[in-house]
C-alpha cells in the first residue's frame, strides 16, 4: 500500500513538474511578445518632425517673415507651428496665413490657415499654429499667402 501511494505522489509530482516548466517557457515567451509589443507602441507614439529643407526654410511674405517653422506628426495629427514678424515700417493687419503643403511633384497636399488675426506693428512678431488629422511627414514643400 506504501508503494502505491509513494508511486501516486511520484506520478503526480512529475506530471506537476512538467506542466508547471511548460507553463513557465510559454509565460516567458509570452512576457517577450508583449514587450516588443510595448516597444512598438512606444516607438509609434514618438512624435516624428518633417525636416525638409523646403518645408522648415524660413520665407518672405508680402512683409512677412516666417520663421520656427516646425510640422510634427504626432497622435495621428499634424502640426504646424511658426513665428511671423512683420518686417515693415508700418503697422500691419494680419487675419491669418495660409499654408500650402506640396508633396514632392508639387502637387497640393492640404492647406492649413494659420489664425492670426490681429494688427502687427512693425518688428512684432506673433506666433501661428494649424493641426490637420493627416500624417504630413512625407511632404517636401510649403508656400505661403497672406490674408490681410
Amino acid at each position: 500500500m506504501k508503494k502505491k501511494v509513494f508511486l501516486a505522489m511520484l506520478a503526480s509530482g512529475l506530471i506537476f513538474t512538467a506542466t508547471a516548466c511548460g507553463s513557465k517557457k510559454d509565460e516567458s515567451k509570452s512576457n517577450t511578445q508583449n514587450n516588443n509589443n510595448q516597444q512598438q507602441k512606444v516607438d509609434e507614439e514618438k512624435p516624428v518632425p518633417n525636416t525638409g529643407k523646403d518645408i522648415i526654410a524660413e520665407a518672405l511674405v508680402d512683409g512677412i517673415k516666417i520663421n520656427n517653422i516646425s510640422l510634427i506628426y504626432f497622435e495621428e495629427l499634424s502640426t504646424y507651428n511658426a513665428t511671423i514678424t512683420n518686417t515693415t515700417s508700418e503697422s500691419m493687419n494680419v487675419k491669418s496665413v495660409k499654408i500650402t503643403i506640396n508633396d514632392e511633384n508639387g502637387q497640393e497636399i492640404i492647406t492649413l490657415t494659420g489664425g492670426v488675426d490681429r494688427v502687427l506693428a512693425p518688428n512684432e512678431s506673433a506666433t501661428i499654429k494649424s493641426q490637420v488629422n493627416l500624417d504630413l511627414t512625407k511632404a517636401a514643400s510649403v508656400s505661403y499667402s497672406i490674408v490681410k
